[in-house]
C-alpha cells in the first residue's frame, strides 16, 4: 500500500467518523427535547442492557470473520467465505436469541431489582426484541 492512499483512507475514516458523531450529537439533543429529563434517565437505565448484550452476542465476530475471510482469500478458496458468514451469522443469532428470551422474560425482575425502577419493564421488553436483529446485523 502506498503512502498516500493510507492517507487518504485514514482522512475518509474520520471524516466519517466526524460526521456520524455530529448526527448522534445532534439526535441526542432532539430526543432530550421529544422526551424530557425523565425519559433521558429512562433510556439512559435501558442503554447498558442493550451494550451488554450487543458485546455477548456479537463482539468480536466481525474481526474474527474479517480474518477467516481475508485467509480464505489468500488461498483462493472463495466458497468458504459464504459459508463463514453464514456460521457467524447463526451462531450471533442464536447467543441473541437466547439473551433476548432471558431478557424478555426475566424484565420484571431486571427492571426491580437490578435497576430499581418498575417503569422500564415494557422498555426492557420490547429491548429484548430487538436482540437477534441487531446481532444478524453486526
Amino acid at each position: 500500500m502506498s503512502r498516500k492512499s493510507i492517507i487518504k483512507g485514514a482522512m475518509i475514516l474520520t471524516l466519517a467518523s466526524l460526521f456520524t458523531r455530529v448526527i448522534g450529537f445532534g439526535y441526542r439533543i432532539w430526543m432530550s427535547n421529544l422526551i424530557g429529563a425523565e425519559g433521558m434517565g429512562l433510556y439512559q437505565l435501558i442503554v447498558p442492557i442493550y451494550g451488554l448484550a450487543w458485546s455477548l452476542s456479537s463482539s468480536g465476530f466481525a474481526t474474527t470473520v474479517s480474518k477467516l475471510t481475508a485467509a480464505e482469500n489468500a488461498k483462493r478458496e472463495y466458497g468458504n467465505m459464504g459459508l463463514i458468514l453464514k456460521q457467524s451469522v447463526l451462531i450471533s443469532s442464536c447467543i441473541a436469541l437466547v439473551l433476548s428470551v432471558g431478557v424478555y422474560f426475566f424484565a420484571d425482575y431486571i427492571a426491580i431489582a437490578v435497576l430499581k425502577d418498575a417503569r422500564i419493564v415494557t422498555s426492557l421488553k420490547i429491548l429484548a426484541v430487538m436482540f437477534p436483529f441487531m446481532a444478524a446485523g453486526a
